[in-house]
């Protein structure tokens, strides 16, 4: 009799940065995790209701869940870029009518400002080499932050926090970053290359072909 592994139970708070080009493409139809996912761009049952958070919390003291994952939080009730009178307005809305729309702003929360016995990871596909000063909350709670165009120098994405907050404050999370490779889609690549004379967009791959990939994208 042969025992399947166990699926991985994940719990995913994702926003609509990347929902497709991630989230879709990289966990929905993998076969080794068991996802439940809170996100507005999800269905009704999905979203972030008060009860439902409050639920998710409790499971996740409970261990139900082998790991949290969240992504950039593409909405917060406390930006930090903006004025008061703003802040305010926009904090009113988004604990109030608006609550639904707020998903990876919770991470932190769920796991208990990483106190919890699940641990949350973080998936940062940004562009840019930085940690955006939104995402710090998120850096803070997290037991691995992947950071997409990390430097080798892993303290330069953290120094625009760090000329803010001080080295004393951000430097300890230095050593939760790690890289974070986002490959090209092949599913994204046209099946059929275009004859050389329909051709109109120029578009210029240094090195060799030894990448499967690049040698693919050349060609068509």
């Amino acid at each position: 009799m042969t025992i399947l592994p166990r699926k991985r139970k994940l719990l995913l708070l994702w926003s609509s940065f990347d929902f497709g080009h991630i989230y879709q493409t990289s966990f929905v139809d993998h076969p080794d995790f068991d996802i439940e996912l809170v996100s507005a761009e999800g269905n009704e049952s999905e979203k972030a209701g008060y009860r439902r958070l409050l639920a998710l919390r409790k499971r996740v003291d409970a261990g139900e869940f082998d790991l949290v994952v969240a992504n950039n939080i593409n909405r917060s009730p406390w930006p930090g870029n903006k004025g008061l009178g703003t802040s305010l307005s926009l904090a009113a809305r988004l604990f109030t009518y608006q609550h639904k729309r707020l998903d990876s702003w919770w991470a932190p929360w769920i796991v208990r400002g990483g106190q919890s016995r699940t641990p949350l990871a973080v998936v940062d596909s940004r562009d840019g080499h930085y940690v955006f000063p939104w995402d710090l909350r998120l850096l803070r709670a997290a037991k691995l932050f992947f950071k997409k165009d990390l430097m080798y120098w892993h303290r330069r994405a953290l120094m625009p926090l760090q000329n803010f907050h001080t080295e004393k404050k951000i430097k300890p999370f230095e050593s939760k970053l790690r890289p974070l490779s986002v490959c090209m889609d092949e599913q994204r690549l046209v099946e059929v290359a275009r004859p050389m004379k329909d051709r109109d967009i120029d578009i210029f791959l240094s090195g060799n072909e030894n990448n499967p990939m690049r040698k693919m994208v050349r060609e068509k």
